[in-house]
């Protein structure tokens, strides 16, 4: 019996540059699943900055624009509404952030806990009451994405073991999936060069001898070279 192809959407409003390290992110996602995957249908929700970014000729992959910006009231009640108008079958969110009215099945990444563990009003420039609303309403929205996600995707056993002990998350919906890099080229060819580049880093930023900075340069390169 064959399998049916699936309609999945996947919020890309973070995707590229504008994003930093969560636009990287979600970029190296959308664009290696729709390069990959050649079965099941893509929805992509990109906002008025990226959309744009986003280039493809994959008749299976639709681009939506959506004007809803993130770690807003209006994300929590708009998005709902873009994705169940596109009658999709699943949804990634590759951030904490998933609406608590999401009308389906949708699968989360939460890279740290870091807002969980060290709250403090010193990393806003918001007053205290509405740092304090807002904080509230980060942990309702992050309680909603560790209870109502099909799976959980974190990046470590570290912040798998966090989501565990901090929410009684089940660990069996938990995946973790390390953080890949990205194909830069060859990179045998100008391993030699890296290895060199890594050593006067480590020297400078660690302040170390020459021959512990080679050592760990040269793990370094190993564990990021592509075989």
């Amino acid at each position: 019996m064959s399998i049916q192809p699936k309609r999945i959407g996947i919020d890309a409003r973070f995707y590229g540059p504008l994003g930093k390290g969560l636009g990287r992110y979600t970029q190296e996602i959308v664009d290696r699943i729709i390069a990959s995957d050649q079965t099941n249908e893509y929805v992509i929700f990109l906002g008025p900055e990226n959309f744009d970014g986003l280039q493809t000729s994959n008749p299976r992959v639709k681009k939506v624009l959506v004007t809803v910006r993130w770690y807003t009231l209006a994300e929590q009640f708009l998005m709902p509404y873009y994705i169940w108008k596109e009658k999709l079958d699943l949804v990634h969110l590759p951030h904490f952030n998933a609406p608590i009215f999401c009308p389906i099945k949708f699968i989360v990444t939460i890279h740290d806990l870091i807002l969980t563990k060290f709250p403090t009003v010193r990393a806003t420039t918001l007053g205290p009451i509405k740092y304090k609303l807002k904080n509230l309403l980060y942990k309702i929205v992050i309680w909603n994405a560790v209870h109502r996600s099909k799976k959980i995707i974190t990046v470590s056993e570290f912040t798998k073991h966090d989501i565990v002990n901090y929410f009684k998350a089940d660990p069996k919906k938990i995946i973790v999936t390390y953080e890949g890099v990205a194909d830069f080229g060859d990179a045998n060819a100008s391993h030699h060069d890296d290895v060199e580049t890594l050593q006067c880093n480590v020297s400078t930023k660690k302040k170390i001898r020459p021959r512990y900075a080679r050592e760990e340069s040269e793990n370094s390169a190993q564990r990021f070279s592509v075989q």
